[in-house]
């Protein structure tokens, strides 16, 4: 019987929980319009907000959010402060409207099965997603032996366990493809409208910076190296996205100048919004980081219960970004 995804987690899928309640500041206070350079924005009137855990928002992000259930996968966490519900309501997409997929835990094969083809997926013209992170569960493996000081799936060390996900990030740009592609052409046939795809990546979890780090209980080291393994990531997700988006540009059976999909991609480290000096190891981390348990606590689940996820405030900057990328967007001439 499969574990609940809450028992397993990861950098990319642990259930996250910051120590201090979120911010009770309005959304629409903490999400302000974006400057659109003159630009008449395009208007969403479906969305599906698919992907893994860091759009899922487990944690101190929120009250819970219903949405689609898949078995064996429960109990599925979805939080409102969680940047794709976030996200929805900056755009004033009505809740009817709006599915909340994501699930933590989901590799691309789930996202795809799953959320993508799933009955609920509809036909959007919006889809969000991230994913990649949890192949071969390297990052799991990655944060239980470096972070945690727990080596598991026969990972000796820490070192062991990076140059598994390394082997992993270099295998999975065509995965990546291939779902992105998929939640572009999914039930969309008529070509009444361009579908936008908008796939996130990852924050960076630690700032490896000796100097602005001191007494960071992980080593500068291994910090560099899971820094480069999450840009690496971003940059094999970022090369799908170039590639899915040529395809949707290219569509057959397409009239005119309309392309069947267009994808975006939104990168989580940089600008307004982003993570750059809000790392693990930082003054003001938008990441959970590592929670002191007892045993006991360990053998429920619990150990993973907030840590390696963006909190509040971190989905909060997702969201800015999302949208920012999202207004830039022109609106369609039908």
């Amino acid at each position: 019987m499969m574990s609940p995804p809450w028992q397993l987690l990861f950098v990319s899928l642990a259930l996250i929980a910051s120590t201090a309640a979120f911010p009770t500041t309005s959304l629409a206070k903490r999400i302000s319009a974006p400057q659109s350079d003159g630009v008449v924005s395009k208007k969403f009137k479906k969305y599906y907000a698919a992907g893994d855990s860091y759009s899922a928002g487990p944690g101190e992000t929120g009250d819970d959010v219903e949405g689609p259930s898949f078995p064996g996968w429960d109990p599925i966490i979805r939080h409102s402060g969680a940047w794709p519900k976030t996200l929805q309501k900056a755009l004033g997409i009505p809740d009817e409207d709006f599915t909340f997929g994501s699930c933590g835990m989901f590799k691309n094969k789930e996202i795809r099965e799953l959320q993508i083809q799933g009955e609920a997926f509809g036909e959007p013209d919006l889809v969000s997603l991230t994913l990649g992170g949890n192949e071969d569960n390297a990052f799991m493996r990655v944060m239980m032996a470096c972070a945690q000081s727990m080596p598991s799936y026969g990972d000796k060390n820490c070192g062991d366990a990076l140059n598994s996900a390394d082997s992993m990030v270099e295998g999975v740009e065509e995965d990546i493809y291939e779902t992105i592609k998929l939640a572009g052409t999914q039930n969309n046939v008529d070509g009444a409208s361009t579908r936008t795809v908008l796939v996130m990546g990852y924050p960076v979890t630690y700032n490896y910076d000796v100097a602005k780090a001191p007494g960071c209980l992980i080593d500068p080291g291994d910090r560099k190296r899971i820094a480069e393994l999450g840009n690496n990531l971003n940059a094999k997700i970022s090369s799908a996205v170039d590639r899915a988006n040529q395809d949707g540009q290219a569509a057959p059976g397409m009239v005119g100048p309309k392309a069947q999909f267009e994808v975006k991609f939104v990168d989580p480290n940089h600008g307004d919004g982003g993570f750059d000096n809000h790392r693990l190891c930082d003054n003001a981390p938008w990441i959970s980081g590592q929670i002191a348990v007892s045993l006991m606590d360990r053998r429920e689940g619990q150990f993973w219960k907030g840590i390696y996820h963006p909190n509040y405030d971190g989905h909060q900057g997702m969201a800015k970004l999302a949208q920012n990328v999202v207004s830039q967007i022109p609106a369609e001439v039908i």
